[in-house]
């Protein structure tokens, strides 16, 4: 492995030297964040990890999906059964209690357990309050987040803030994977790490750089303090330097850069009568000083060698930067009241009609009581249930988002309401592809309505269906609320959050049956906006007009819709506008 006092090492070499900083403190650095796909480097990596902890370590393995009950424990079943007194099973957190959890897929876990690892890092123990039974057990772990996301999606919150190191392994070939780790090395640096001593400007200067990349989490300068004397620890050091700070750099902020230019060694000066006159405690403050300032400089040049020139900009204009540690994507809408899905615990009544019953829950409520309830039971059996320990499942499944355009694709104007509509999907799409969310498009012109792209998240696609869209005729305005309404319907029924976009300037004027009597159409129109206010469907009417026309207002109270006015409603504003209705 390259020394930590080497000049930029590679990214497996800091994945090395993250692999053996967690092990030699694993309580300060609380874990590392590891960005990497499933594969041999990351096998390796984890090899060589493993091989660096303590041999009486437990390494236990956790899925993003596990229940709660395995994670945290909770009442054995077959010891409380057999005999008849509440007997409590440990959870996966529990017992890696000394040892380290690896978390595979961490970026797919729910907010909700991993607040609940989040607390075991900070109180180095478990809190049980369930079935009944109220006990903590000790948890002192540290954690591997290995993250397969893509793009933005990354570590929940309550993980990303707490993890110490972060590599990434994405960008590491097999032919890169050289080196190891001495395990003695390790060894050697958990004696030296609690004698290690780190001066204030050194932890005053780390902290600017937190601070000017838009990190202001304590937790981020404690992580840089413990990554800095771990680092002088593994070099058999009781100082920290400034080599040891531009590791801590890399690891928990992911700031990389080469090292300073050297200037030109300037020619010997004579010492001056002044300064032969200067007081040897002045002489020796001034030299600290200009360490401290040439500390400063180094750590300013990594910052400004990794940042990219656009986070730069923003921070010289004052713009908050908070991305960089990472955040947990939005991934659709989420039902709690779900038939399937992710369970997310139980309820002692059916959440839904036909809920599914929670065995090990039902049997875990019944448990304390079977001595008491078969002493006084008359019939010998061999479990006493009860209809009050009944325990149902609760799901909670993430749903997507369909946003159905409907334009008015009658006369001239429509043409530009056409060119925007198309303009607005292709934004909608290349924004929310990580997402469940999807588009689609109606246009109502003519005699009738038609659907020109049916719900879709794919860009290809949609591009592909766009390229030539139809346009003029009549406006039969009827017909294209009535397929709308048929879409969004379906799509209820599905399971998917639905918001119907009308673009139009209300003026309808072909019923149903394709004729143009006022009377039929205005019969018609009021038919379906009634039809489509009943079904309680979500929806936007969109007035493009230059002004604002009264009859596009009173179209958007007859469906119980929103009235939206976008005089200039360019793409951009229709993609930001809708978007933000869909993270609603």
């Amino acid at each position: 492995m390259t020394s930590p006092a080497a000049a930029l090492p590679s990214l497996w070499d800091d994945a090395l030297l993250a692999a053996a900083l967690i092990t030699i403190d694993p309580k300060g650095l609380a874990g590392v964040h590891v960005r990497s796909r499933s594969g041999p480097v990351r096998d390796r990596w984890l090899e060589i990890l493993i091989g660096l902890v303590e041999p009486e370590a437990p390494i236990r393995r956790i899925s993003a999906g596990i229940p709660d009950i395995r994670l945290t424990g909770g009442l054995d079943i077959g010891l409380t059964l057999d005999g008849g007194r509440p007997v409590v099973e440990r959870g996966a957190l529990a017992s890696a209690d000394g040892g380290m959890v690896v978390l595979g897929m961490a970026e797919r876990m729910d907010i909700s357990a991993a607040a609940v690892i989040g607390m075991a890092l900070d109180n180095r123990s478990v809190r049980l309050e369930r079935d009944g039974i109220s006990t903590s057990h000790q948890a002192r772990f540290a954690l591997i987040a290995l993250d397969e996301g893509i793009d933005d999606e990354g570590l929940p919150t309550p993980l990303a803030d707490r993890l110490g190191l972060r590599i990434d392994l994405n960008a590491v070939a097999l032919r890169d994977m050289l080196g190891t780790v001495s395990s003695s090395n390790v060894e050697q640096a958990r004696k030296v790490l609690p004698t290690v001593v780190m001066r204030d400007e050194l932890v005053n200067a780390m902290c600017s750089v937190s601070i000017s990349v838009g990190i202001r989490s304590i937790r981020a300068a404690l992580h840089l303090s413990n990554a800095a004397r771990a680092a002088a620890a593994l070099r058999g050091s009781e100082t920290v330097d400034a080599e040891d700070a531009a590791t801590a750099l890399r690891l928990v902020l992911g700031l990389r850069a080469g090292p300073p230019e050297q200037a030109a060694e300037p020619e010997p000066e004579t010492e001056s009568e002044a300064d032969r006159s200067q007081p040897a405690e002045e002489q020796g403050s001034q030299q600290e000083y200009n360490q401290t300032d040439a500390l400063q400089d180094i750590l300013v040049a990594a910052k400004d060698a990794v940042l990219p020139k656009h986070l730069m900009a923003g921070l010289q204009s004052g713009t908050p930067v908070n991305r960089i540690r990472g955040d947990a994507g939005k991934a659709g809408a989420v039902r709690n009241k779900a038939r399937r899905g992710r369970a997310i615990g139980t309820s002692d009544k059916p959440p839904v009609p036909g809920a599914r019953l929670d065995v090990l829950a039902t049997l875990r409520q019944a448990a304390p009581w079977q001595r008491i309830r078969a002493a006084s039971a008359q019939c010998a059996r061999r479990l006493h249930i009860r209809k009050s320990d009944f325990r149902y499942l609760r799901f909670r499944e993430k749903t997507g988002t369909t946003v159905i355009f409907a334009v008015d694709a009658s006369g001239s104007a429509a043409l530009e309401r056409l060119a925007e509509s198309k303009g607005a999907v292709e934004l909608l799409l290349a924004e929310c592809y990580v997402r469940r969310d999807q588009v689609a498009l109606i246009a109502f012109r003519g005699r009738g309505s038609e659907v020109l792209l049916a719900p879709t998240r794919s860009l290809v696609r949609a591009k592909r269906s766009l390229s030539a869209l139809p346009g003029g005729g009549g406006t039969p305005l009827a017909s294209g609320i009535l397929t709308a309404l048929a879409m969004a319907t379906g799509l209820t029924q599905k399971g998917q959050s639905v918001i119907t976009v009308f673009l139009t300037d209300g003026r309808g004027n072909i019923a149903i049956d394709g004729g143009t009597a006022k009377e039929s159409v205005a019969a018609d129109t009021e038919k379906a906006t009634r039809m489509f206010r009943a079904a309680g469907a979500r929806a936007i009417v969109i007035d493009t007009a230059k002004r604002p026309q009264p009859r596009v207002e009173t179209l958007a109270r007859d469906l119980g819709a929103e009235h939206l006015v976008l005089p200039r409603a360019e793409p951009k504003n229709l993609a930001r506008e809708i978007g933000m209705r869909m993270e609603n």
